[in-house]
């Protein structure tokens, strides 16, 4: 999800607010009667776009990447900011 101009800190407070609606999703699996229990992992990365330059854009998208995948290492089902 890409938000323009939103803080790093508010972009993680959207990702926080849908880690905790992933939560409290029941999400039906099969004939079970049991909802399985799911998980996400979000990486929040800021970057100031003062001139949107490709760069800008791939860096974005770097560090997004690796927090989400410091999210995964962690534990998952978290929130790590790059």
């Amino acid at each position: 999800m890409i938000l323009p101009h939103t803080s790093r800190a508010d972009a993680a407070i959207v990702a926080e607010r849908c880690l905790a609606a992933v939560d409290a999703a029941a999400v039906p699996h099969g004939d079970s009667p049991v909802a399985a229990h799911v998980t996400i992992s979000i990486g929040v990365a800021s970057v100031a776009l003062d001139s949107a330059s490709d760069d800008d854009v791939e860096r974005l998208l770097r560090a997004a990447d690796q927090a989400l995948y410091r999210a995964k290492h962690a534990g998952r089902h978290r929130v790590e900011r790059g």
